[in-house]
């Protein structure tokens, strides 16, 4: 019985001391994901850490105005959000609403989140998942541009909208000190109506 629980315990201490350490070889050579070793070299993705972006495939969207993209596994969430009332605006006007955001004066615009079930948060009222965030990197510079451009439904205190989100030169920051560049990329969705 000794030999047994020793042996339970060598093995999760192995992997407790292996975890977060995914692609990560010790002389510092880098894979194609961004993922590196101790000497701080980048990959494709210009992480400082092993975050993988690739796997950020499923789009959300709601609200006013926010779009997220989530890995399936729940493990990063990037949030984009305009902090501001766009949908009503777009209706009211008629036109294209735009904004522009300097990510250096307004970091919490865009930020990436690191955790468990962290696809259950995005456009969601009701949790039915325990969700953690274990590390947030918040942006350090770079430009979000949102598009709103009303659909000309409107119920209640909803504006329905299509949004057009485009990031440039972002640069993350994370807890830690680590640096990430995001793709510079476009994404779109429908936004103004509102979760629950």
């Amino acid at each position: 019985m000794t030999q047994k629980y020793s042996l339970s315990l060598l093995l999760m201490a192995t992997l407790v001391a292996c975890s977060g350490t995914k692609n990560t070889s010790e002389t510092g050579e880098t894979g194609e994901t961004g993922e590196t070793g101790e000497t701080g070299e980048t990959g494709e993705t210009g992480a400082t850490g092993d975050v993988d972006l690739s796997v950020l495939t499923d789009t959300e969207s709601c609200s006013d105005v926010y779009l997220a993209k989530v890995d399936p596994a729940g493990s990063l969430l990037l949030n984009i959000s305009s902090g501001t009332e766009m949908t009503q605006a777009a209706y009211d006007s008629g036109v294209t609403e735009t904004l522009s955001i300097d990510l250096a004066t307004d970091s919490d615009r865009v930020t990436l989140d690191e955790g468990i079930a962290l696809h259950a948060l995005p456009c969601n009222d009701v949790m039915e998942e325990t969700t953690e965030v274990l590390k947030t990197w918040s942006a350090k510079s770079g430009t979000v541009e949102f598009k709103v451009t009303s659909t000309g439904e409107t119920s209640g205190y909803e504006w329905y909208a299509d949004a057009e989100v485009i990031l440039t030169d972002v640069v993350l920051e994370s807890t830690t000190g680590e640096t990430l560049t995001l793709p510079n990329e476009t994404l779109s969705g429908s936004v103004g109506w509102l979760p629950g």
